[in-house]
């Protein structure tokens, strides 16, 4: 029996630490980013995603065109989305653009943590 539990939100960043149990089989430890092509916002998160994994941060990428089954199944309601994934738990949830300096901080104290 899968148990839903909100340990933690903060309000102002849209910053989630939940252990991921929507009803779909939970997300392997890394970067997840969701996106649309039709998205404005999501062309500009796109080149700091790809400038990040130029910097070796790997992310796994989804489209909500290609893939929508998996923003249902993950409740996917704004885009773009970043999501850090850490023992099958979501650590951050980031919803809408983040600038590279952020985000680069928060991946960079998330590695720290290990």
């Amino acid at each position: 029996m899968k148990i839903f539990f909100l340990c933690l939100i903060f309000t102002a960043t849209l910053l989630y630490a939940i252990p991921f149990c929507f009803g779909a089989e939970p997300l392997e430890v890394g970067n997840y980013y969701f996106k649309a092509t039709w998205c404005g916002p999501c062309e500009s998160q796109s080149k700091i995603v790809a400038e990040l994994q130029e910097q070796g941060y790997e992310f796994t990428i989804y489209d909500a065109d290609t893939h929508p089954d998996i923003f249902k199944d993950l409740d996917i309601k704004a885009i773009p989305t970043i999501i850090i994934v850490k023992s099958k738990n979501v650590i951050l949830k980031l919803k809408g653009k983040q600038p590279l300096r952020r985000l680069i901080r928060l991946l960079i104290k998330d590695q720290e943590s290990d």
